[in-house]
């Protein structure tokens, strides 16, 4: 599990309204019986999509603690791009492992803030491979993007657009949290 930043320490699902706390347990407890369907949180920035983010990977850690699951990944897209390319410079073969080790495994994934990468056709590819093949295989993912579903279709892929459309969508609406007032 990446390490949890200072500012999101202290994350934790009572932060959230109950209406958006039950989606998520939902999420989880129908996903432990029955797979898991890809939970996509959409909002403006600064509405807590990241804050929500760590809070549901600590939501799952009992998952881990018996032994379900591994330890989250939590992974901001750019990161994950970047992380990509450095595989891509040690060889095909480590940028294959690294993408094939994220589609398959069975821990939760975290992508927050899809959509901020710059889309090239390496991050397309590496992206609609894994956002497809944890879909398909009902793994527990949970992306977070400023973007629309439409913009998502727009920007990214529309493949991609339509399985998250597909699963669990959270819409996320308020102030900015970051703004002081």
């Amino acid at each position: 599990m990446a390490k949890k930043p200072k500012k999101f320490k202290g994350a934790e699902m009572g932060d959230f309204p109950a209406a958006v706390a039950n989606v998520v347990e939902d999420w989880i407890d129908h996903g432990n019986e029955k797979g898991f369907e890809m939970l996509s949180v959409m909002g403006p920035a600064g509405v807590g999509k990241t804050h929500l983010a760590w809070a549901v990977m600590d939501l799952f850690l009992p998952n881990v603690k018996r032994g379900r699951y591994s330890y989250p990944d939590f992974w901001k897209s750019t990161g994950l791009i970047m992380e990509m390319q450095a595989c891509m410079g040690e060889g095909a073969g480590h940028y294959r492992g690294m993408i094939e080790n994220l589609a398959e495994h069975d821990n939760l994934v975290v992508i927050d803030d899809l959509g901020t990468e710059k889309m090239t056709d390496f991050a397309h590819t590496g992206i609609v491979h894994l956002i497809s093949s944890r879909e398909e295989a009902m793994l527990p993912t949970m992306i977070t993007s400023n973007l629309t579903i439409d913009e998502i279709a727009e920007h990214i892929d529309s493949r991609v657009a339509s399985r998250l459309a597909g699963g669990v969508v959270l819409g996320m609406q308020g102030k900015d949290r970051r703004v002081k007032s």
